[in-house]
């Protein structure tokens, strides 16, 4: 399978030139999805789990010290509380406001873990076009600006022994990445 991240790009241009029908270009595009699922699950998924939306789950509320049931529950829910924090307590104009929001807030954690089980929206596919992107050009080393919770540079690291430097979200990527993966994990809550 060609996986190259300009493949689909040259397809459309075959399609353009009535060079490839729109059925066939559908069929490369499912099939590239369904690898880059495979290996974004394959590159989160814990030791012994096979789904990736359980095995984050159980990462999850491992993390925080509560029951797979609630972690999901409180998941699901997560965009909404977010939202509803961000504007009750943040002042987008002060950076510290903003800081000081997701020093504290468990929230986006929560998002991101669900945001990851590719259940609401496939976006975070485009680490897995970045990955082998990396791979097409040879690169080492990979910057995730914020890293979230460590889902892209987990999958670069896991599927192509690539390293990439700590940033300023290290410790919440160290700690969700690192509690079911044999480092610390958070205490109860």
């Amino acid at each position: 399978m060609n996986t190259d991240p300009n493949y689909l790009v040259d397809l459309w241009k075959q399609v353009e030139g009535n060079h490839l029908d729109y059925a066939s270009l559908s069929e490369a595009e499912n099939a590239l999805k369904q690898y880059y699922r495979k290996v974004w699950m394959e590159s989160l998924v814990l030791p012994g789990e096979t789904d990736l939306e359980t095995s984050l789950i159980k990462e999850g509320a491992e993390y925080f010290g509560v029951t797979p049931e609630q972690f999901e529950g409180r998941a699901r829910q997560s965009t909404a509380a977010l939202k509803e924090t961000w504007e009750k307590e943040v002042d987008p104009m002060d950076a510290g406001s903003i800081e000081a929001f997701y020093d504290a807030s468990e929230h986006y954690i929560y998002e991101l873990m669900w945001w990851h089980t590719l259940k609401e929206d496939l976006s975070p596919l485009a680490y897995v076009v970045g990955l082998e992107f990396a791979k097409k050009e040879q690169g080492r080393q990979y910057l995730d600006i914020g890293a979230g919770v460590g889902a892209g540079g987990l999958s670069f690291v896991r599927r192509d022994s690539m390293s990439f430097p700590p940033t300023s979200a290290a410790p919440c990527c160290a700690a969700v990445s690192g509690a079911s993966r044999g480092g610390e994990s958070k205490p109860s809550s």
